[in-house]
């Protein structure tokens, strides 16, 4: 299985070092850099020019071509390691009332590991790879790595191998990209968002994790990088916001408690002493004429997704408005977005996400990769949620935005894991 990810990821480097080339050049025929993409704040954060795509040199270019090749001499001598399945966290399962649910399985995908790799046999011998799709859509992440390493026992060669005869090369890497660890695929976008600068993706992947999860995505990047996740992001983004996203990061991987409401299911809950202490800070500083931006920056990393949706209705029940207005008038620049991301990310209304698959699709050099992979992130967990309110939002459907951007059997693929999420094994 390493060697497939090896393969794919000299694929996938070298198209990052040419979008990072057709970067170089772009920016370098032009004197100004007028903001693109502005999106509003009480959505997310707003992206500019200048933040999301710095210059770069060539020796920028060759750096990050031998880093790649040292990478994947590090994958490579590792495949004999055994790693932990990557397994969503249950916090990522939350209905719109906050309640942790359990999706409804459908009796008739009900898995079997043994009759999906002789089914997968078949079809590859068959070179009918849109059927492999088929089943490899309708199952969860640790289902395919219980699929592929399976097959591989059984038959000695990994599942990759025997589809050298995909095409076209972007239905391959989707194969690739669903036979693949999902702590892998978050390692590999998260050094790319990186290494690019890329603030807002950097941002966006680093909210998603919780519990042990960053653990895993942690232990993976170190095979991308010889520096440390948060020594990468000091030296591209500086030290402050190094500092809030390892504060945030640090507060979502703390065990929430869940309890049993009267209904039998189960709540997360919610520590409301650092709900109050915020609180009241805030009624101090919504007057202040200081500067109070980092005070506002350190309490706010310290409140999960839960806890600042309890801080906004304490707010708007004294107010008659939402905190963000306070964010607005008391932060700026870099920090202002981030502070913003923190406000609009929501477990129970996923707007966040559906931004950032959009931004993904009609960005202007186009990464199709990302956006593949953040459906796939998403698939487990609200797929559905986050189509509703792209639709809301923008006015399309986001299978109809797929089918714009890609084509041939990877259009189809994609459409149809947008429509069978909800018959996902659980």
């Amino acid at each position: 299985m390493f060697f497939d990810v090896a393969n794919r990821l000299i694929f996938i480097l070298l198209g990052t070092i040419w979008m990072i080339y057709q970067l170089y050049n772009k920016q370098t025929t032009q004197t100004t850099h007028s903001p693109t993409d502005h999106i509003s704040t009480e959505r997310i954060v707003s992206k500019t020019e200048n933040v999301t795509h710095p210059m770069f040199t060539v020796e920028d270019v060759r750096r990050i071509a031998n880093e790649t090749r040292k990478t994947t001499l590090k994958i490579v001598q590792s495949s004999d390691k055994q790693r932990p399945i990557f397994i969503r966290s249950p916090l990522n399962k939350i209905d719109s009332q906050g309640y942790v649910f359990q999706p409804k399985i459908d009796t008739s995908k009900d898995f079997s590991v043994d009759n999906d790799v002789q089914n997968i046999k078949i079809k590859t011998k068959e070179q009918k790879y849109d059927m492999v799709l088929e089943i490899l859509l309708t199952r969860t992440n640790a289902q395919r790595q219980q699929i592929a390493i399976h097959y591989n026992k059984i038959f000695k060669t990994s599942i990759m191998n025997e589809m050298n005869n995909v095409k076209p090369n972007n239905l391959k890497l989707l194969l690739q990209d669903l036979l693949t660890d999902t702590s892998i695929l978050f390692a590999e976008e998260l050094y790319k968002a990186i290494y690019t600068s890329n603030l807002q993706m950097t941002t966006g992947l680093l909210m998603d994790f919780w519990e042990n999860e960053f653990n895993q995505v942690e232990n993976i990047y170190k095979l991308y990088s010889n520096e440390s996740i948060w020594k990468s992001i000091e030296k591209r983004f500086g030290k402050s916001t190094q500092e809030f996203m390892q504060c945030v990061v640090e507060t979502r991987r703390v065990k929430i408690e869940q309890q049993l409401t009267e209904d039998d299911v189960f709540k997360p809950v919610v520590n409301m002493n650092e709900v109050s202490k915020t609180f009241h800070v805030l009624l101090k500083q919504m007057n202040s004429v200081e500067d109070n931006q980092q005070q506002l920056s350190n309490l706010l990393c310290k409140l999960n997704p839960f806890q600042i949706d309890e801080l906004d209705m304490m707010y708007q029940r004294d107010f008659r408005r939402v905190s963000s207005e306070l964010i607005q008038r008391r932060s700026s620049g870099e920090m202002h977005d981030l502070l913003m991301s923190l406000y609009t990310y929501s477990v129970t209304k996923p707007m966040y996400f559906a931004t950032l698959i959009h931004d993904a699709l009609y960005k202007e050099l186009i990464d199709m990769l990302t956006a593949q992979r953040l459906l796939i992130f998403r698939s487990e967990i609200d797929l559905q949620t986050v189509c509703d309110l792209y639709d809301a939002e923008y006015g399309i459907y986001l299978a109809d935005d797929v089918k714009q951007k890609y084509f041939n059997k990877q259009d189809n693929a994609l459409t149809n894991l947008l429509k069978t999420e909800k018959s996902i094994v659980f």
